[in-house]
């Protein structure tokens, strides 16, 4: 999940507009209360040093003997006060700021007209990229992406394969111990089914034995009592042929 967005967010500032501008080479627009650096009109000064008086980080320098003005850069804070105590508007603010890398001719406390020759850009221009280079640059970015991409594939597949002979051996083993529970119980249903039969087998032929037996004696007595009626009847009959 975390590869996928930064993917995306690689392929998105590739391809879209940058959020910085290449400054110096490209100047920003300024708004107009923008103080960029403190601009002085030396036709104007009277050296009065109410500036020097007034600046909070004692960045301007007057001589009112020699007529020299002077400002350090450095200290200069830029909050405009000295433009506001100059009652011969000899300071106003500069709407631009200086490069970043710059040259000083003598020293960093120098005359206010020397801002422009002082101050220059010095610095390599900034590298253009060609189509090929940013071509080159998306191929290594989206070959790094589908790299990564395929290991993570890689591991997951590799992942579900170890769970899935996990889960595979895991359902053998309990399919294993049911049938082998499934061989006990019919094992068992068999001798006890079997048991019954041959317990069932006993009774039978032990009824069928007394039954036998039983019908056996019955003919016997029978056959015994039909003997003495017809020995009887005999008996009675050779009675009555001797009376006649």
């Amino acid at each position: 999940m975390a590869i996928n967005v930064i993917g995306k967010t690689i392929m998105r500032n590739l391809f879209s507009k940058p959020a910085t501008a290449m400054y110096p080479v490209v100047k920003n627009e300024f708004y107009p209360t923008t103080r960029g650096a403190i601009v002085y009109d030396e036709s104007n000064c009277n050296y009065c040093t109410l500036c020097a008086k007034r600046c909070p980080s004692q960045a301007i320098t007057v001589d009112r003997g020699e007529k020299v003005w002077q400002i350090d850069r450095k200290r200069c804070l830029v909050c405009t006060f000295c433009v506001s105590v100059c009652n011969k508007d000899s300071l106003s603010t500069l709407r631009e700021y200086t490069a970043p890398i710059v040259r000083i001719s003598d020293s960093w406390l120098f005359q206010a007209e020397q801002i422009a020759a002082d101050f220059e850009y010095v610095g390599p221009e900034p590298p253009v990229a060609t189509v090929a280079e940013v071509a080159d640059a998306v191929e290594a970015v989206v070959t790094e992406v589908a790299d990564a991409v395929e290991s993570v594939a890689a591991e997951t597949a590799d992942t579900v394969e170890a769970v899935a002979t996990e889960v595979a051996d895991a359902i053998v083993a309990e399919v294993a111990e049911a049938a082998d529970a499934v061989d006990s119980v019919a094992a068992e249903v068999g001798d006890a089914v079997e048991s019954v039969v041959t317990g069932a087998g006993d009774t039978v032929e032990a009824v069928a034995t007394e039954v036998a037996d039983a019908i056996v004696a019955e003919a016997a007595d029978a056959s015994g009592s039909a003997k003495k009626k017809k020995d009887t009847l005999s008996k009675r009959t050779a009675s009555t042929a001797k009376k006649k």
